[in-house]
């Protein structure tokens, strides 16, 4: 018998994000589920991403509007801005931003990946969760091989999330 806060793998394939995130919501209280992105904070994530020729998916919009920022059991996706100031000026970060910027200062202008990629997470062992707009899919990125290796990859960012959180296959 399958427990409350339990999450069946085989019925999640066709849930939606907002299925999963009030999943988490309601039956995981380890799970951190920030409260949808501000249309003012969007417009700055934006704005800031348009510095470095970068543009946020549709579907990762979407995902900021329903909670700008999710953790659980290791595995952060990146919201526009923590939560708490992160200087005595009282300014937030924008981890989305701030990660972009720092994954590609590393590992594009290092020559190991082709082309610049949105860092939009990082899992508990250090691998980089990405959206990549060359092949316009969503990659979980090995961090020991400099990004070679592609554990998961899925177009549809739902779809990307469930695989990672929930450890399914295609």
């Amino acid at each position: 018998m399958q427990e409350k806060n339990e999450i069946k793998p085989e019925s999640t394939k066709s849930d939606t994000i907002e299925d999963l995130i009030a999943h988490f919501a309601e039956n995981e209280p380890y799970a951190t589920i920030c409260p949808p992105v501000s249309d003012k904070d969007l417009a700055h994530c934006i704005k800031s991403l348009k510095a470095y020729e970068m543009e946020l998916p549709n579907d990762y919009i979407h995902f900021l509007k329903i909670c700008n920022g999710f953790y659980f059991d290791g595995t952060e996706f990146f919201g526009t801005h923590s939560e708490e100031p992160t200087n005595d000026l009282g300014t937030r970060s924008l981890p989305i931003v701030i990660n972009t910027y720092s994954f590609n200062s590393y590992f594009y202008v290092e020559d190991y990946i082709e082309n610049p990629m949105l860092c939009i997470g990082r899992t508990c062992t250090g691998d980089y969760l990405v959206y990549n707009p060359q092949t316009c899919t969503y990659q979980l990125l090995d961090h020991e091989d400099a990004c070679a290796t592609v554990w998961q990859e899925d177009a549809v960012f739902g779809k990307f999330f469930a695989k990672v959180i929930l450890g399914l296959e295609d």
